[in-house]
């Protein structure tokens, strides 16, 4: 921040920015992930198709009418949600923490591309390497600046136009159901009634000035609102655990297979899609078994990794689930007696985690029922053929895994684990330590669920709405994309669907952790039993 003189111009001296708070625990960790380049970026990319009527056509001043509008709804959200506008002071130091921001500069923030017919073909044949390339690119930390960044991209499709929307984001500011909450309110603003279409008065020339009434708001950190009871015998263990060189985990659970990388950070990653009508009946099987997509896709990777790892490297596992805590934040273990923000609708970071044993005999059985192959019938046969071998195991996994998340979601769980993380000071040590140990989780799954993408028209049967008659824009397409996260899981498979239409599961893993075709072959495999579950019986 640049102190004026009373004439305007200039002093040359710089005023440091005003703290709000320091981080908290759950922060301050992601934020040592960052610093230390072992995290690089959380994504949702949405796919939204654009009304008739600011369609550019490769205009240029309809694109700059298409750019402006898109821009005020940005700067409606970033008004709204406080973490869209503050900075990060002390990035690499202990005690980092959020401060104020007079302006935020889009021109930093918001690239555009305007692709033409040639550039479209290949955009969409290449869409897995654009999003595996801006998975690559770390999300700055700065003090200046908030931690997001946005590249739209518009084309035209079927004599459609659309604009992805790729928001990318930094883990100390906004989780990922933060991202979703973003991409629901953009749709929100994008068709706000003529009358609200208006550009926000601090839009100018593309810079956002913050009004000074605005500049000090923020969110409580989870700690500071939600209680996390410990029992003293679950913290004597897990701080004994803590400083054992091997972690404290059963060597067999341990997830040895999968070296931690700190030499060089690159991205893999996969993706696939399963239509509404396939995922429907997933869905219905789901409930059929008492387990849901989440249970049910922790439970596949594992098998997958079973059947992929050889018995001597892989005895057995250790799962991941990530939980949503804001529909906890309204009950009782609230700590604060009023809470005047929707934590439903509030953009921080608001999360736990669960883990999930697959032992030894799960693991002999899996690899047991898929030994013998039939390579005789059709892929379709064959993959069917293997999935009815699978299932007996799958679905009793799957319900137990579904069971241990509403416990959790049930408030029925003591001893969670970041309730430990009130008790360290140093997070940066804390993530250097965990470098030097073995692996612990193996897979870890986070399901953002389903984005309502809009009042859609009936679709022209391809999946895309009619929106040149509605003068709507709708949400076609949403991909949850995460970067890995060095010290902790090996893979990390992240499903995300808008109502009505696909899902798409990503499967992401950091480069030399693992043989590649072990990180292709869960994803090959997920797809594959998917859509033997999508085609019914």
């Amino acid at each position: 921040m640049v102190n004026t003189k009373k004439n305007g111009k200039p002093s040359g001296k710089k005023v440091k920015s005003k703290v709000i708070r320091p981080l908290g625990y759950l922060e301050r960790y992601e934020a040592a992930l960052h610093s230390l380049d072992l995290y690089r970026s959380t994504m949702v990319t949405c796919r939204f198709a654009i009304p008739l009527t600011l369609a550019s056509g490769r205009d240029p001043k309809s694109q700059a009418k298409l750019e402006h509008r898109v821009e005020s709804a940005i700067a409606k959200i970033v008004l709204e949600h406080p973490f869209m506008r503050v900075g990060l002071r002390g990035e690499h130091s202990t005690k980092p923490a959020f401060v104020e921001l007079e302006t935020v500069d889009f021109r930093r923030h918001i690239k555009w591309r305007h692709l033409d017919e040639t550039e479209t073909i290949a955009f969409e044949a290449d869409l897995l390497s654009l999003i595996t390339s801006q998975l690559d690119i770390k999300i700055d930390q700065p003090e200046d600046a908030p931690s997001w960044r946005i590249l739209v991209i518009e084309f035209e499709k079927d004599s459609r136009s659309f604009v992805d929307v790729m928001l990318a984001a930094g883990h100390a500011h906004m989780d990922g159901m933060s991202l979703k909450i973003f991409h629901e309110d953009l749709l929100r603003h994008l068709n706000d009634s003529d009358s609200n279409h208006s550009t926000p008065a601090e839009l100018v020339n593309r810079i956002l000035t913050t009004p000074s009434s605005k500049r000090r708001e923020l969110p409580l950190h989870q700690h500071a609102l939600y209680k996390f009871p410990l029992t003293p015998g679950f913290v004597a263990s897990e701080f004994f655990a803590l400083f054992r060189p091997s972690g404290g985990l059963n060597r067999d659970l341990q997830a040895r297979w999968s070296p931690i990388i700190s030499t060089s950070y690159a991205m893999h990653y996969r993706q696939f899609s399963i239509d509404n009508a396939a995922l429907q009946n997933i869905l219905s099987v789901c409930r059929q078994h008492k387990t849901s997509l989440t249970g049910l896709l922790n439970v596949l990777g594992h098998a997958s990794l079973a059947i992929r790892l050889p018995a001597e490297k892989a005895r057995a596992f250790l799962g991941t689930t990530i939980i949503n805590l804001r529909p906890l934040m309204r009950g009782p273990k609230l700590k604060v007696k009023s809470w005047d923000l929707d934590p439903n609708r509030t953009m921080a970071n608001y999360l736990t985690q669960l883990h999930h044993e697959y032992g030894v005999e799960w693991v002999k059985k899996v690899r047991e029922v898929t030994a013998k192959k039939d390579e005789n019938g059709t892929g379709e046969e064959n993959e069917r053929n293997q999935w009815n071998a699978l299932e007996p195991l799958i679905w009793p996994s799957a319900e137990r895994v579904r069971a241990v998340i509403q416990e959790r979601l049930d408030e029925k769980v003591e001893n969670d684990e970041l309730g430990l993380m009130s008790l360290l000071s140093n997070y940066r040590t804390l993530v250097k330590d965990k470098m030097k140990k073995p692996r612990t989780e193996s897979l870890l799954v986070t399901n953002l669920g389903v984005i309502d993408g809009g009042d859609s028209p009936p679709s022209d049967g391809n999946g895309v709405a009619a929106t040149e008659e509605s003068g709507k824009w709708t949400i076609e397409r949403a991909i949850f994309s995460l970067s890995a996260e060095s010290p902790t899981a090996a893979l990390i498979v992240s499903p995300m669907s808008v109502k009505g239409k696909e899902l798409y599961v990503g499967t992401s893993w950091q480069d030399l952790t693992m043989d590649l075709a072990v990180g292709y072959g869960v994803a090959a495999d997920l797809e594959s039993w998917l859509r033997v579950l999508g085609r019914g019986s």
